[in-house]
């Protein structure tokens, strides 16, 4: 349970079979208590490959997650929009 924030879990495993695995798991346990999980994104696995969309990017917990370079960022422009008063802790967090 380490890996979850509210609504989002982010989690790393090796291989195809540990992530069926804890994708069975996880429903399984939180279906007990009437929780639903979905819109799980994970990086191309190796029969995906040819499925990989360059630019492919999902929001993670205020970041960017780029599925095929299996990268996260900061997206700079949506940080550059926000209110310019002063900075607090608020914002920054």
């Amino acid at each position: 349970m380490r890996s979850f924030y509210v609504d989002n879990c982010v989690f790393s495993v090796n291989t195809k079979k540990e992530l069926a695995r804890f994708i069975s798991e996880s429903q399984a346990l939180l279906s007990t208590a009437k929780f639903e999980l979905r819109g799980w994104e994970h990086s191309p696995t190796e029969d995906k490959i040819e499925e990989r969309q360059e630019d492919r990017k999902v929001p993670v917990l205020g970041l960017l997650w780029n599925l095929p370079k299996d990268t996260v960022s900061v997206d700079m422009k949506s940080l550059m929009k926000e209110d310019k008063g002063p900075t607090t802790k608020r914002k920054i967090l």
